[in-house]
């Protein structure tokens, strides 16, 4: 089986990251928050420090057609469960596909 390639991914978390500071927004690049569901660790593309909160923000590409139908409901579950336990305040998910 070839890998697939995950520039795309790279280049859509780059476009993000500029976005971000753009706008004048502080940010750190991708962070371990926690052990998500699944018992895997769950690594969000950036959090944004703002007014005394953090911000999560999960950058996904999907480069593969019918996964963001299952991936968007789990990443949800994911960050409602890091929230929750005090790893964040707010969430902002950001998702991009080359369709």
């Amino acid at each position: 089986m070839t890998p697939r390639n995950t520039s795309t991914g790279t280049v859509f978390e780059a476009m993000v990251r500029l976005t971000l500071e753009k706008g004048d927004y502080k940010q750190e690049g991708q962070t371990e928050i926690r052990i998500r569901l699944g018992g895997r660790k769950y690594i969000v593309g950036a959090v944004v420090p703002r007014n005394d909160q953090f911000i999560l923000v999960p950058l996904k590409w999907q480069q593969i057609s019918d996964t963001a139908e299952e991936q968007i409901p789990f990443e949800v579950m994911c960050l409602s469960n890091a929230t929750s336990e005090g790893h964040g305040d707010r969430v902002s998910l950001v998702f991009g596909d080359d369709r």
